[in-house]
Formats: C-alpha cells, structure tokens, sequence
C-alpha cells in the first residue's frame, strides 16, 4: 500500500488517494487465488465508479444518472454471512417427555469415570431449563447437560444422590 501511495502521489495529500488506492487493492485479481479479494469477502466482484455510468451516446442527465444509481442501490441484496465459530445446541429426542434424566459433570473427571451421573427425577420441564430433584432438593439445570434416561420398567428405579460438598463429617475441630 505504502509502494502505490508513493507512485501516485505527487504532492503531500495521500489521505484523499487512500480510498482509490485501497479500491485498487480490493479489485485488483490476484493471480494466485484467480479472484480479487473483494471477490472472496464478498461472493461477487466489487463494482467500481466507472460500471455505474453507461458508455451510450445519450447526453448525460443528473436526475437520470441519480434514477439509475438508485435503482442498482435497490437491487443489491447483502449475502448472508456463515456463523462456523458458534456451537450448534443439540437437545436429544424424548427429552421434553422424559421423567428421569442423566446429568453431564463438565468438570475434570478421572480415567474411567462416566461422563453422566444419574438417573434423576425431573420435577418441571421448560424450553431451556430443567427443575431437577437431587438428592431432595430441586436445582435448576440447563438442558445441554442433560439427556433423558431410558430405564427398566421391570426393575425399581434406584435415584442417584449428589455427591456430598464440602468438608467431609469427623475432621471439625
């Protein structure tokens, strides 16, 4: 960019040529990707001043140049940006209608350890939250940690109770 301003410049005002020698960098196609860089942002080649005005022989008209610009103004549609850094949240099928779920530890885990914990009873469902009873008391959880669990109706249901936190009972002074 310093190299441009520098062979187009003929006197000291290089913040006037900045937005022309800038356009020329966007449009200009580079040889190695066979396309401008304006090209891969954008999805389409950057139009530049000269396409707005047709080559005809008619006289130039201002109200007519004006309808004219107004009218591509119109046409153009923005192209929808992709979003590939945001996770997708994935909720499992029969979740809503399960009355038992498994609840995912997110902390560090030891070697072998089950990445759920569970089953426990679901006391009030919603669109982004659970009411889950652990161990008596009911805690709110979010749906992305949980999964609905899929139990033997033949056998009694045997609920998991929290691990306790805290200073373990005998070591108070």
């Amino acid at each position: 960019m310093k190299a441009v301003l520098r062979a187009s410049l003929k006197d000291c005002n290089w913040v006037d040529k900045l937005p022309w020698v800038m356009l020329g960098i966007r449009t200009a196609p580079k040889e190695d990707l066979q396309s401008s860089s304006a090209e891969l942002v954008y999805g389409q080649p950057l139009r530049v001043p000269g396409d707005f005005v047709r080559s005809t022989t008619a006289p130039w008209s201002a109200t007519l140049q004006r309808a004219t610009l107004l009218d591509n103004a119109r046409l153009f549609a923005p192209i929808p940006t992709s979003r590939h850094g945001l996770p997708q949240s994935h909720i499992p099928a029969g979740l809503q209608t399960a009355d038992y779920v498994f609840i995912r530890h997110d902390a560090h885990r030891g070697p072998l350890r089950p990445p759920y914990e569970g089953p426990f009873r679901v006391l009030e469902t919603g669109d982004k939250h659970f009411v889950v009873d652990m161990g008596g008391k009911p805690e709110r959880l979010s749906v992305d940690r949980l999964k609905p669990a899929h139990l033997d109706v033949a056998r009694p249901i045997e609920l998991t109770q929290p691990p306790r936190r805290g200073r373990p009972p005998g070591l108070v002074q």
